[in-house]
């Protein structure tokens, strides 16, 4: 259980990464237009 839950965690962690790395991306195109 314990394994999953960190596995769990481990997506997250690399979900949000991506998100706020997109975002950021987002933002820049939006300040150099």
């Amino acid at each position: 259980e314990k394994d999953a839950e960190n596995e769990a965690q481990k997506i997250h962690d690399k979900y949000i990464k991506k998100i706020d790395e997109m975002l950021a991306d987002k933002e820049k195109e939006i300040m150099t237009v």
